[in-house]
This record gives structure tokens, sequence and C-alpha cells, in this order.
């Protein structure tokens, strides 16, 4: 079967939700025999169990189409499962807006036809001038900044598949939540431009779960 983007997935339509929870914050997420569901019957995850508190990375390792995005989408309160998705003791399903919780960046991300300034101020619509071209720096697109004239002005030039995937990420990291959850954040990416990312994976303080064939040093890894 074709697998859904997140995008694809705008609202969550669960029939059975009673969604009761404000949550903001957790000290931890347990994922109890967590599989998932599409709807046709299809279980494209195997049963995963695991525990992340605030703060804490991990990631998980699997080969490609072994159901790594689908317990991403789960966890971020995307789509149906059962199992257990806990934080501090409450089912994702039950919380009213999820979305205050946890981020979740796709593996293939998308970005919006307006300026790169816009495209990251999605993340927060605070960002000014300066420090947006602070973090694209930071990520390794400074060359991509030599060749936009102004990132007020709409978007005049094709990216590449790794550009596309660093200012995805920045806006990514903008977002105000405890917990990220990163599908493939090194796919399609140089090996000076990884390490750009791993460090501000390792930097930044939040809980972030991370979903990946590649190995992340200085992150314990649960490979199913």
């Amino acid at each position: 079967f074709k697998q859904k983007t997140a995008y694809e997935i705008s609202t969550r339509d669960w029939s059975s939700d009673v969604c009761s929870s404000d949550l903001k914050e957790f000290s931890l997420l347990e994922v109890k025999n967590l599989q998932v569901s599409w709807g046709n019957g299809l279980v494209p995850t195997v049963p995963i169990s695991f525990t992340l508190r605030a703060g804490e990375k991990l990631l998980l390792s699997s080969e490609s189409g072994s159901g790594k995005s689908s317990i991403g989408l789960a966890i971020a309160g995307l789509v149906p499962y059962t199992g257990s998705i806990a934080f501090d003791g409450i089912e994702v399903r039950d919380i009213a807006d999820p979305y205050q919780l946890v981020s979740y960046e796709p593996q293939e991300p998308y970005i919006f036809a307006t300026s790169l300034l816009e495209n990251l101020r999605i993340g927060d619509q605070s960002l000014n001038r300066e420090s947006a071209i602070a973090l694209l720096q930071k990520i390794g697109l400074s060359e991509l900044l030599n060749q936009v004239e102004n990132i007020d002005q709409n978007i005049g030039i094709d990216f590449s598949g790794g550009e596309i995937k660093r200012i995805a990420l920045s806006r990514r990291f903008l977002t105000n939540v405890p917990l990220l959850i990163l599908d493939e954040p090194l796919e399609s990416v140089d090996l000076e431009s990884q390490k750009s990312i791993k460090d501000m994976l390792l930097r930044d303080e939040r809980a972030m779960l991370l979903l990946s064939h590649h190995e992340i040093s200085q992150i314990p890894t649960l490979t199913f």
C-alpha cells in the first residue's frame, strides 16, 4: 500500500476520540506495544516499546519501509494506533492539542512558495531577519544565502533535496514544543552538512525522537 505523508493527514478523524487533556509539557513518554494501522487493516509496524524522558534523545533505527514514519506519526497524534502512547500517563489520543506538545518533521518536507523568511516563520512568527540568517548559516546554508538576493523576497530558485531538508529542519527547530520527532534528518545532505545538523541536535536541550537508518554518535539507539 502507499503510505500517506504527514501533509495528507490534516486532521484526526477518529470517531472514538474524546480529547480532554490540555497537556503542554511532559516528564515521561511511555510507548508500549505500539502498532499502527492505516484504516485498511494493514499494520506496517511490529510492536515496539520504549520510554523517553524530557530532554532525552533516542534514535529509532530500522530498514527502510519498516514503519519508522508510521511510529512517528502516531506519537505526534496524527494517525490511529493500538497499544499505548502515554505522556505522563495520558494517551496522546486524549490530548486536546498534541501539536503544542510534539512537532513532527516528515522524511519528505515541503517548502512553501514564499520567501525563506516566511518559510522559517512557520516555526516562530516572531523570527527576525538577522536571526533567520544566523540559523541558516549554522545549519550549513551559507552558499544558498549567497544565491538568494533577499530572504524577504519570494523564492525564485530551485532548491536541492539537501537544501530543502535543511530549511525544513531549521523551521522545525524553531517550534516551541518539548518534543521533536525528526524523520531521516540526515538524508540527502552531504557529510559536512550532516555534521552541522548533528551539532544542532546535540545542543538542543529538548527531547527528540529521531527516525533514521543513519547512526548518530552520542545518541542512544533502539533497533527494531
